[in-house]
């Protein structure tokens, strides 16, 4: 007499002593990163086998293949295992960058013994090359001698951020000041996983002028920032010269 169990979401028909158990699924990608808005695609091989021989002799299995649009569409959405209990689909991604979470569902029935079984696989998408700067955050007054953030947020041409999960872009920096004493704690600075270059500046001692040029990867053009050191404390010292007769 047979009876169904379940498992940690599989779903098996237990079989007699013996028999072949497909209860391993594994799931590869033909490629580790793709571009949003390319015609780069990977193939997605999923395999059943059995765990306790290895055994990958399941033909005809129906694995069904879904993904979220957002990020891209896998072809056939059906397929069927070959003889050596093997099924591919092939994934072209859209112009969102990110994570790809492909779910694959494989369902399995011989007579003895049956299987239905879920699994996700995460397709990296990466962005594509910088288009413009986004966003600049900066505060355009600040005491004289103080510090202030700068950000600067690279985009690619379909709006993704270009972080740094896979490769890291940077950006440069370069500060004049009416004294020339204005200071930044970088020159080429990395974005993060934000997709943000982010420098300190402390601004000059002298009020006026400090004026930041940011420049991101060619072929995107320089920019510059204005920041005026402002003259915002007491006076320390008054001087005053007091000559009679005029």
């Amino acid at each position: 007499m047979c009876a169904y169990i379940v498992v940690a979401g599989l779903l098996l028909l237990v079989a007699p002593a013996g028999a072949l158990v497909p209860d391993t699924v594994e799931i590869e990608t033909s490629t580790e990163w793709l571009t949003a808005g390319s015609s780069e695609t990977a193939i997605i091989t999923v395999q059943v086998s059995d765990s306790a021989t290895g055994n990958t002799g399941f033909w005809g299995a129906a694995v069904e293949f879904a993904v979220d649009s957002a990020f891209g569409s896998i072809t056939p959405a059906v397929a069927t295992t070959d003889a050596t209990g093997m099924a591919t689909a092939v994934f072209t991604p859209a112009t969102t960058s990110g994570t790809a979470t492909i779910a694959v569902t494989v369902s399995y029935e011989d007579g003895e013994t049956g299987m239905v079984q879920t699994k996700t696989f995460e397709q990296p998408i990466d962005h594509a090359a910088p288009y413009r700067i986004a966003n600049t955050w900066y505060s355009p007054e600040v005491t004289v001698g103080e510090t202030t953030e700068i950000a600067v947020r690279m985009v690619d041409r379909y709006g993704n951020p270009v972080d740094n999960r896979r490769v890291t872009e940077t950006m440069g920096f370069v500060v004049g000041s009416p004294s020339g004493n204005a200071a930044l704690d970088g020159a080429d600075v990395a974005v993060d996983a934000a997709g943000n270059a982010t420098v300190t500046l402390r601004v000059d001692t002298l009020p006026g002028e400090n004026i930041v040029l940011v420049s991101p990867p060619e072929p995107l053009p320089d920019r510059y920032l204005t920041i005026i050191g402002m003259t915002g404390g007491e006076p320390c010292m008054i001087e005053v010269d007091v000559q009679p007769g005029r």
